[in-house]
This record gives structure tokens, C-alpha cells and sequence, in this order.
């Protein structure tokens, strides 16, 4: 069959118009369709319809019809089990139930319909009476206000919804607005988020039950749980913040990082988790269990503190863990501290510090967010904050330095205001005093460092002899060992860079890589033993096992390969006697443009004809290979560069070495001379034959045969 397209354009209806765009004009055409296709209903507009440019696009108006395209659904009709697919699928529809719509503002405007499916952005978006429907897709029943038994899928699932009762949202926002509704399920950020007054609401999620002020019997479970629930009591929160703002609330049980945090009246709490009850400031008959539980508490019965003397003049501060003796005897207002050990903390009167071990944080006054563990760690630390020591004497001696973090026996051991360094190991860093951002780990590492900053040194000793330098790294066993003012320093291996006192920008990568090096810098060394001959010269390289140079006091000199030797500055070495072929996917490229030349001077092609002929050319292999496979032809060197070896200018390569560049361009400079030569006895030999046929021809031709038979 065929079907006719439309041609034309006019604008439909007004009852059509406010659905759809006025069709466009378009040249009729004939579509061939294999098979059938029947078009029933749709009386208008009209009739049948198919279209898509002109809107309807597919469509069956009256009950059970079934509509695909933009704009969808209604012409306008009441009618009920509809299924609407695309963007403003039933559209307008007011009353309708059972209806099933799928895509974007899909059943918008559905104010008391139910039993409705809609899938898509702002399904179901002005339903405000609406029972028993299903969305799902952003803004899902947006505006549903007194629905009930919805069950919504998607951020701002059920938004507005306030008086309902039986739903189930599951997304972020879910039943955002409902405020008095009851036997509510959202599972979602902000579920429930305004829910004030509603009873037996079960919400997990994000802020679950955030705005909940007199619920009773609600469930919540995630992050902020049931956060502004003021008033409600037999609620059970778990999550961090879990029954965040609940204030006098009674027989909850809240288990999680701050649950109950602000609950300042409640009874009978039961609290498990950092921070369990945080605020609770005149509550009785709580047990806290967890860090920092009962950390403000101040006038609460019935809260629990391990520890002999423990949070022993707590007075207002709350939520405070002490275990030990004297463990946070003088606390009197401060909160989040947790001490364990005899007379750890002390002295302490503020918050959030960390003491396990005797006299750990014992002068202690007003720093914060300190961690001490171990025997008189930061023991003589009063003002500084966010310290963490662990191990015996660990920051022993600092007084307001803050941020560092000491692990070993008597590791910044004398930091006094030094900031921001670390230090894992006995005795690293022990020397430091006001130096910042080191980072020390091994037995004596940067143990003599006073102020130098940004250094970092890993294993035994390493950057031991440190003082000043700075923004330095080692890493093994006495790498950077004599190191004390040289600056931008890395050493990775054993001895690495060992014997550098004031060298700077060196890299060292290996055992033993660059091992003597004193004063050069600017150097990099990759492999056991690199650069190892190497003390004062700068801008070196070498790479491979035993990669070095012929002298200490070399310049800009590479040598790459495992035992390969440079011995001048400004060279490169590739391999050690060993190799015997450098290989590559392309030829050698060297730069020879005009603009990069200077001084440059015609050459005598034959002399160097004359040279070349007296050159001795042999074949020849390297000392110590094997003559029978790597064999080669050319010249020595010293002759090579007796005969070409200078110009009117300065001296062309050395006596021990070839260039190929220097060798091509002598090839050259000969074969032009050899083509002159050729051309002169290409031009002579024509004159000569010239000559000949004229003679021949005054001769005759007898004549002339007999003497090229004589000739």
C-alpha cells in the first residue's frame, strides 16, 4: 500500500493548538508500505493521524488509546487507560486514571487522577490530589500535595506532597515538602526533608527525615538522620548525625558518627558511635559508647567515662572519652578530646586532642586537634595544634609548632615551632627546631636538620648531615648522607649521592649513583654506580649500570649504557667496547641547514683528491671482537685527521675519532672533483674525435681506412 503524506500547512483547531505546533508546509509525497496499516479513532484532528513534522505523530484519540510523539496525548479528552509515549504525552490530561505515560512532562497536568504510570522528567509534575500513582523520573509528582499510596522514583520524588500517607519515594529530595503526612517510605537525599509532624515514617538516606520536629516512632538511617527532630521520641536513628538536632526527645537510640549530637534534654538515650551524644548538656541515664561520646556533656546523669579520674572536672564540655588516671582531669569546658593513659592530657582545656600513653599531651593547655601516643609524647606541647606523635619522646620539646607528625623514639625530638613536618623513625628529624614541611622516615633521617624546609628523606640515615638545604629527596640507606646545603636534590638508593655537600638540582637513581660527588650540579644518574667518578663537574648524564666519566670535572657530558665511559665534555657515549651495532628504524639525522652555518670556506677538491690517494684504507676490526664477524673497512683516525684534520679556520674532528658527517662530506668534495676531471676528458676526447673525422675526410676514405687499419 501507500500512504499519502500530508502537503499543505494550516493551523489546527484551537482545541488542537494548545497541544501541538501548527503544521508545516510540505510537497505531498507517496510513501510505499509493505503490508498493512490500519489508522482507527482519532476523529480529529484529523481523523486517524500519523504525522511527526506537523505534530500529531502517531495517536488515538478516545478511551484506551495509545498516543507516541511529541505532544502526545488529548484532543482533549477525558478518557482513562491511555498510554502516552514522548515529550508532553497526555499532556493535559485532568482526570484521567489508569493512564500510562512515558517521557518528558509525561501526565503534567494530571491534578486528581490515580492509578497513573508515568516514566520521565516532571512525570506527573502538577498531580496534586492524585491516589496511587507511579512515577518515576525527575520532579515525579512534583506537586502531588494530598495524594496517598504514591510510589515515586526520582529526584524531587513526590516534592510537594504534605498530608499524604502510605508512600514510597526513593531519591534525592524524596517527599521533600510532606509535613504532616504518616507511614511514609522515602529512601534518598533529603528524604522526608520538611516532613514536621508526620508518625511512622521510615526513611534511609542523606539528611533521611531531616525537618521531622514532633514525629514519633520514625526509622532513620544515613547521614543526618532524622536531623531537626526536636521533639520526637521512640525514634531509632542510625548514621552519622544520626538524630542530629533532636533536643528533648526521650528513649532513643541513635548509633553513629554524632548521633544524638545535639540532643540537649533528652532521658534515657542510648548513643553508640564517635561523637554518640554529643550535646547533650542535661540529659540522664545516657550510655555513650564510642570516641569522644558524651563529649559536652555537662550537667547529664548517667553517662559513662572509662578511665580513673577521667573527664574528672568535666563541667560543660561534652562528649569527651577519657580512659586512664587523670585522663583529662582538668578538662573543664572542652569537648572532642579523648585520652587514654596515666595524667595523659592532663592539662588539657579545650578540644579535639588525642592523647594514649603516660604524660602523653601533658602540658597541654590550649592546643587542639593534637595526637599523641606514647611515653611523654608532645609532652611538653602547650599552644600547638594538630600534632601527631607516636612513640617515646616523640616531640618531646615542641611548644606552639603545629601540623607535624612524629613516629619513633625521640623523632623531632627538639622541634620547638617547626611546622608541618613528618618524621617516621628513631630520632629522625631529631636536630629540627623551626624548620617546615620535611619529611623524614628511617632510623637518623635528616637527624641534623635545623631549618631547612621541604626536604624529604627515606631510609637509614639518609640526608643525615642536613642542615640548610632545602627541598632535597633521598630515599636509601645514607643517600644524601654529607648533604647540608645543597638544595633540589634527589637521591633514590643506597649511598645515592652519599658524599654531596653543596651540590644542587643533582638526580640520582641507584646504589651508589653518583656516590662522590661533592659540589656538581645539574646532574643525572640512572643506575648502580652512575656518575660515581663525578665530584665537582656539572650538567653530566649517565645512564645504565657503571654509566660514568673519564674524570670528576667533566662538563655536559652523556654517557648512556651499562659500563659505557664518556671522556670530554660536550660528548655523548653511547655502549661500552661491547657493542657492536647501534641499530635503528631510520637513518642518523644531524641538522645541516645554511641558517644554522657559519664561517664557512671552499674546500680544494684536488687536494683532497691528492690526500685521498695517499690515505691508507684498509680493512680492520675493533681490539677484543671477533675478527671474523664484525670486521669493517675505512681509515685510522690520526691519518684521517693528519690529512683533513684542519682548514684555514680551526681543527676538523679529533686524531682518535670519525665523523660520518666529516667522512661524507670528504666522499663528496672527491666525487665532485673526480666528475670535473671526467667532464675535462669527456670534453677533450670529443675534440680529439673532432679532429680525427676532419682529417679522415681530407684524407679520403681509402686513405683513411687503410691508416685505421694501420692505426
Amino acid at each position: 500500500m501507500s500512504l499519502r503524506k500530508i502537503s499543505g500547512g494550516a493551523l489546527l483547531s484551537s482545541a488542537f493548538f494548545f497541544c501541538f505546533l501548527p503544521l508545516p508546509f510540505a510537497e505531498a509525497q507517496d510513501v510505499n508500505v509493505p503490508g498493512n496499516l490500519t489508522m482507527h479513532d482519532s476523529t480529529d484532528p484529523t481523523v486517524g493521524n500519523v504525522l511527526k513534522g506537523g505534530v500529531p505523530f502517531l495517536h488515538n484519540f478516545g478511551t484506551s488509546n495509545t498516543f507516541l510523539g511529541s505532544g502526545a496525548g488529548n484532543f482533549t479528552m477525558t478518557g482513562f487507560s491511555n498510554t502516552g509515549t514522548g515529550a508532553g504525552a497526555l499532556s493535559l490530561n485532568t482526570s484521567g486514571y489508569e493512564n500510562t505515560a512515558i517521557g518528558l512532562s509525561a501526565l503534567p497536568s494530571n491534578t486528581i487522577g490515580f492509578r497513573n504510570t508515568a516514566t520521565g522528567a516532571g512525570a506527573l509534575l502538577n498531580n496534586t490530589e492524585g491516589n496511587r500513582n507511579t512515577a518515576t523520573g525527575f520532579e515525579a509528582l512534583h506537586e502531588n500535595l494530598t495524594g496517598t499510596d504514591n510510589t515515586a522514583f526520582g529526584v524531587r520524588a513526590l516534592y510537594s506532597n504534605i498530608s499524604s500517607t502510605g508512600n514510597t519515594a526513593t531519591g534525592a529530595f524524596a517527599l521533600y515538602s510532606t509535613t504532616t503526612g504518616s507511614n511514609n517510605t522515602a529512601s534518598g537525599y533529603n528524604a522526608l526533608h520538611e516532613n514536621t509532624v508526620g508518625q511512622y515514617n521510615t526513611a534511609t538516606g542523606l539528611e533521611a527525615l531531616f525537618s521531622n520536629v514532633s514525629g514519633n516512632v520514625n526509622t532513620a538511617t544515613g547521614w543526618v538522620a532524622l536531623h531537626n527532630n526536636t521533639t520526637g521520641f521512640y525514634n531509632t536513628a542510625m548514621g552519622a548525625g544520626a538524630l542530629f538536632s533532636n533536643t528533648i526527645g526521650n528513649d532513643n537510640t541513635a548509633a553513629g558518627v554524632n548521633a544524638l549530637l545535639f540532643n540537649t534534654t533528652g532521658n534515657s538515650n542510648n548513643a553508640m558511635g564517635r561523637d554518640a551524644l554529643n550535646s547533650n548538656s542535661s540529659g540522664s541515664a545516657n550510655n555513650a559508647i564510642g570516641v569522644r561520646a558524651l563529649i559536652s556533656n555537662t550537667s547529664g546523669s548517667g553517662n559513662s567515662a572509662m578511665g580513673h579520674e577521667a573527664l574528672y572536672f568535666n563541667t560543660t564540655g561534652n562528649n569527651n572519652t577519657g580512659v586512664g588516671m587523670n585522663a583529662l582531669v582538668s578538662n573543664a569546658s572542652g569537648d572532642s578530646n579523648t585520652a587514654i593513659g596515666n595524667s595523659a592530657l592532663a592539662s588539657n582545656t579545650v578540644s579535639e586532642n588525642t592523647a594514649v600513653g603516660f604524660r602523653a599531651l601533658q602540658s597541654n593547655t590550649t592546643g587542639v586537634g593534637n595526637t599523641a601516643s606514647g611515653a611523654s609524647a608532645l609532652q611538653s606541647n602547650t599552644t600547638g595544634v594538630a600534632n601527631t606523635a607516636s612513640g617515646w619522646d616523640a616531640l618531646l620539646s615542641n611548644t606552639f609548632g603545629y601540623e607535624n607528625t612524629a613516629s619513633g623514639h625521640s623523632a623531632l625530638l627538639q622541634n620547638t615551632t617547626g611546622t608541618r613536618n613528618t618524621a617516621s623513625g628513631a630520632s629522625a628529624l631529631q636536630s629540627n627546631t623551626t624548620g617546615e614541611g620535611n619529611t623524614a622516615f628511617g632510623v637518623r633521617a635528616l637527624y641534623s636538620n635545623i631549618s631547612s624546609t621541604g626536604n624529604t628523606a627515606t631510609g637509614y640515615e639518609a640526608l643525615y648531615g642536613n642542615t640548610t638545604g632545602s627541598e632535597n629527596t633521598a630515599s636509601g640507606r645514607i643517600a644524601l648522607w654529607r648533604n647540608t646545603t645543597g638544595v633540589g636534590n634527589t637521591a633514590s638508593g643506597g649511598q645515592a649521592l652519599s658524599e654531596n655537600t653543596t651540590g644542587s638540582q643533582n638526580t640520582a637513581t641507584g646504589d651508589a649513583a653518583l656516590l662522590f660527588n661533592t659540589t656538581g650540579s645539574n646532574n643525572t644518574a640512572s643506575g648502580t654506580e652512575a656518575l660515581l667518578s663525578n665530584t665537582t663537574g656539572d650538567n653530566n648524564t649517565a645512564i645504565g649500570y657503571l654509566a660514568n666519566v673519564a674524570a670528576g670535572n667533566l662538563t655536559n657530558a652523556t654517557a648512556i649504557g651499562a659500563n659505557a665511559v664518556v671522556n670530554a665534555s660536550n660528548k655523548i657515549r653511547f655502549g661500552n667496547s661491547a657493542v657492536t651495532v647501534i641499530e635503528g628504524q631510520v637513518p642518523y639525522t644531524y641538522t645541516s641547514d645554511r641558517n644554522q652555518k657559519e664561517n664557512l670556506r671552499p674546500v680544494d677538491a684536488d687536494a683532497v683528491l691528492s690526500k685521498l690517494r695517499g690515505l691508507s684504507v684498509m680493512s680492520w676490526n675493533y681490539i677484543g671482537q671477533d675478527a671474523k664477524q664484525f670486521r669493517h673497512y675505512g681509515p685510522v683516525a690520526q691519518d684521517f685527521f693528519a690529512a683533513f684534520g684542519h682548514d684555514a679556520v680551526g681543527t676538523i674532528g679529533t686524531p682518535i675519532t670519525i665523523t660520518s658527517g666529516d667522512l661524507d662530506g670528504i666522499l663528496m668534495i672527491a666525487a665532485q672533483a673526480l666528475e670535473k676531471r671526467t667532464e675535462a676528458l669527456r670534453a677533450e676526447n670529443a675534440d680529439l674525435k673532432a679532429r680525427l673525422e676532419a682529417l679522415e675526410r681530407r684524407m679520403g676514405p681509402e686513405v683513411a681506412t687503410e691508416a685505421r687499419a694501420g692505426f
